[in-house]
């Protein structure tokens, strides 16, 4: 047989401190509370306190998470400043090519600064 008691009830004042107690544990994160629901009724547990688990940082997987962060922004820009280039290509074709050709020139100089940001195409020329 599980106990079930409320927790805010008016008729019982002194154990609305305990309830609040409780809720602010789940708040927190130290108790879990799951909700039962089936064809008579439903049945509102909490659990009990969970201890929490501390896991070291492993010092060989700290460089490996740095690489794949710059390869993440490596490939970032490359693909925006490829997506903006299709786009300028597009609209040179649909303007039957009644644009200034030098312009295409400065494209990755513009894209870069505009679409994508000074600091992760710092970030890209260090990881070159």
């Amino acid at each position: 047989m599980l106990y079930q008691t409320p927790l805010f009830v008016p008729s019982q004042p002194y154990w609305t401190f305990y309830a609040w107690c409780l809720v602010y544990e789940w708040a927190a994160g130290i108790r879990e509370v799951v909700s039962f629901q089936g064809d008579v009724g439903t049945v509102t547990t909490m659990s009990a306190i969970i201890g929490q688990l501390s896991v070291p940082l492993n010092a060989a997987l700290v460089a490996n998470k740095i690489a794949m962060v710059f390869l993440g922004s490596v490939y970032y820009v490359t693909y925006v400043i490829i997506a903006v280039t299709i786009v300028a290509m597009g609209y040179t074709l649909i303007s039957r090519g009644r644009i200034e050709s030098l312009n295409l020139f400065e494209l990755n100089r513009i894209v870069g600064h505009v679409w994508v940001g000074r600091p992760l195409l710092i970030l890209r020329s260090v990881t070159a």
